[in-house]
């Protein structure tokens, strides 16, 4: 018998899986106490990894056929098929299924579920579903889902707005949450389409349209309305409000008027009313970016298990039935996925184009040009059928200081603080809260030890506001105000770098870095090359320090390759630090060929500008290369002198003084390896005692790995 030969990784069942489970409406924790396996197990099977066990896969069938998970009517096929693709060892057991699908039939789908408050409708009053059917599963949202049901157990909560973007999912959500609630009321649940009204009266009318009532004959419709529903214990879903705010007290007449319904609104915009609970949908998960920019290591499997990209494998997989992508294009998948923020309408959009071009082109494209993200979906609405045409519906309902505002904080890279936006774009607190409120603006605190806060826009809402900016003929004057604002920040933090505050200040340059970046590429790429080299040379410690130096020494190379201005002060002084950073930066990775003359045109540049300071950093570097050399009598004569003087300096109290930091250490070193361990270990220990002073423990660390290596080489590790 030919051996059974398995996919490496089948995205079409694990797609299957994740649909039955969806149609169960089950988490994967739940699904696998169900079955009696472990999460990680129903992780694999949705990713395509591995095949469930014939016992657990006919324990999932039935459940499934006793829950209704599979088409009714075509469950013996459905049950086939799935038998099939699993690839089990053994002969689907014909008596077994024969035995199954019998009792299938005698099913009830009368009774509703007991609900978590013990209420149940009365037996003779089934709940009314007055939801529109929905033809693709819900991916990714358990966790949502699992909470909104919980906040909905609270009796104080009878108003909940879904809020977030165009595009993030807010009314497939606002539907899979009615579907799981409706046996909690006992007139059912009913959804109230408000994409084409615009005033009181016609909310008044959609809501009689979905609910069936007849205003025949009614000379007051609103009265008409409220008396009906204050008969009624049920769940209303007031579908894409944000147009409507204005007339958000109608919803508060609604609730005052009806106590027994609770109304689950979906909107871009709150309601601002004190009885509403907000519930922020944001973007499905994806592999996370590293703090570089670059992506993170990943691999194929905990890519699969990622919403955003179980999204767009199951989109894919519907206009590309064969879809499999290699590793390499499911690579281009998570890029996607990163590009867009998670949007679920942007990944639709981007999968539909699978039929046409390779995954690899389509990431291309988006970064090129959101105009990629359309597709003509006949069963959807016009404003969802591109994402730009989402956009233009969010802009639209902006004012006009809300739009100048958006667009202006679209200069900004991973996000700003309140004095940034306030400095730059000229945002006050309420102007931000204003976005905030319209779902176009997020914001979370800095860090548990700190009050501010940091604001941010999703990506593609970032990248439609820059188009507008540019639109305005704002955008030079803005990025160059930008880009000073950012130098001003960056001198200002890297003043204190000899402080007892090392951490404080890496921490606050590290959350600006990406902001950082963009000033200095502008500043490059216009040729402004006083402002480019004063910020490199105010970020280069940081970049050393924060394990950037691979990245820091592309930038201050391309800096010391913009055009040479003369003699100017300014220039001459901060080309001198760039031209010292790149020198320290080569000296860290032993790239004396490259350090060792910088180092010299540092000390030329010095002694252009006349400058009296103290050369003690430098004489450091001259020792390190002497010593690079192997001439280590020079090397210890110039280090030698420098201990005597950090010593006294210590002995006298001047602790910040920056010449104290690395002769010590870079004397041990040379002590150490012409094997004098005594002296060796004496001067590290002075070294991790000073650090220790004035905070800095990034070079304690190092002293006591100094330390460690020493008790190693006698033998005492």
């Amino acid at each position: 018998m030919p051996r059974t030969t398995y996919p490496e990784q089948d995205y079409a069942f694990g797609q299957v899986m994740l649909t039955l489970r969806t149609a169960l409406r089950l988490t994967q924790a739940g699904l696998a106490n169900v079955l009696g396996v472990s999460r990680n197990s129903v992780v694999d099977w949705e990713a395509g990894n591995k095949y469930p066990r014939t016992e657990h896969l006919k324990t999932l069938i039935t459940y499934a056929v006793q829950h209704q998970a599979f088409p009714i009517g075509f469950e013996e096929e459905a049950i086939r098929s799935l038998w099939k693709t699993s690839y089990q060892k053994v002969l689907l057991d014909e008596g077994w299924l024969a035995a199954l699908l019998g009792t299938a039939e005698a099913i009830s789908t009368t009774v509703a579920p007991q609900t978590d408050s013990g209420l149940r409708p009365p037996e003779n009053k089934k709940p009314i579903l007055r939801l529109p059917a929905q033809t693709i599963r819900l991916i990714g949202r358990d966790a949502e889902l699992h909470e909104i049901a919980r906040i909905l157990l609270d009796p104080s909560c009878r108003l909940m707005t879904l809020l977030g973007p165009g595009g993030i999912g807010k009314t497939r959500l606002a539907l899979a949450v009615a579907g799981e609630q409706t046996h909690r009321f006992q007139d059912g649940a009913a959804f109230v389409p408000l994409e084409a009204v615009s005033t009181a009266n016609q909310i008044i009318s959609a809501i009689g349209d979905a609910l069936k009532f007849s205003f025949a004959g009614v000379i007051d419709p609103a009265e008409a309305l409220m008396s009906y529903l204050g008969e009624q214990n049920l769940l209303l879903v007031l579908d894409n409000y944000e147009r409507l705010t204005e007339y958000s007290d109608l919803v508060s007449t609604l609730l005052q008027q009806a106590p027994q319904i609770t109304i689950l609104v979906t909107s871009q915009a709150r309601l601002n009313l004190r009885s509403e609970w907000l519930f922020d949908v944001v973007g499905l998960s994806y592999p996370p970016v590293e703090k570089s920019g670059a992506l993170a290591p990943i691999n194929t499997q905990d890519a699969v298990s990622t919403a955003a990209v179980q999204l767009f494998l199951q989109r894919a997989t519907q206009v590309q039935p064969t879809f499999a992508p290699s590793d390499s294009a499911l690579m281009s998948i998570v890029h996607i996925c990163q590009q867009v923020s998670g949007i679920p309408l942007a990944i639709e959009l981007a999968a539909a184009s699978v039929r046409l071009l390779p995954v690899a082109e389509i990431e291309w494209q988006i970064r090129a040009n959101l105009d990629l993200l359309s597709a003509n979906f006949l069963d959807s609405p016009m404003r969802q059928r591109s994402l730009r045409a989402t956009f233009d519906y969010s802009w639209t309902l902006l004012t006009e200081s809300e739009q100048t505002l958006l667009s202006r904080l679209a200069v900004f890279r991973g996000g700003c603080t309140a004095e940034a936006a306030q400095a730059i774009a000229g945002a006050s607190f309420s102007s931000l809260q204003s976005l905030i409120d319209k779902s176009l603006l997020s914001q979370r605190d800095l860090s548990a030890t700190e009050t501010s806060q940091r604001f941010y826009l999703l990506e593609p809402t970032r990248e439609y506001a820059l188009e507008k900016l540019e639109a305005s003929g704002e955008t030079d004057k803005l990025r160059y105000d930008f880009a000073v604002y950012y130098l001003e920040l960056a001198e200002a933090v890297t003043a204190q770098w000899a402080s007892l505050k090392l951490d404080s200040v890496l921490e606050k340059l590290e959350r600006e870095h990406n902001n950082m970046r963009a000033a200095l590429q502008w500043a490059r790429d216009t040729g402004s090359s006083l402002l480019a080299l004063q910020l490199g040379g105010a970020l280069w410690r940081f970049w050393r320090s924060g394990g950037y130096v691979h990245e820091a020494r592309l930038w201050l190379g391309e800096l010391l390759a913009l055009d040479d201005e003369g003699t100017d002060p300014a220039i001459v002084s901060a080309r001198q630090r760039v031209v010292n950073g790149a020198a320290w930066l080569a000296a860290d990775q032993g790239d004396w060929a490259h350090g060792g003359p910088l180092f010299e045109q540092s000390i030329t540049l010095l002694s252009v500008l006349g400058e009296s300071q103290d050369k003690t950093i430098l004489v450091v570097a001259m020792a390190l290369q002497t010593r690079a050399k192997g001439d280590y009598r020079g090397a210890v004569t110039l280090l030698e002198d420098l201990v005597t003087r950090q010593r006294r300096l210590i002995a006298s109290g001047n602790l910040m003084d920056p010449t104290l930091r690395p002769a010590h250490y870079c004397r041990a070193l040379i002590a150490r390896e012409q094997g004098d361990y005594t002296y060796a270990e004496t001067l590290f220990q002075e070294g991790i005692d000073y650090h220790r002073m004035i905070g800095d423990e990034e070079s304690v660390a190092q002293g006591e790995l100094g330390v460690s290596d020493v008790a190693r080489d006698i033998g005492d590790a």
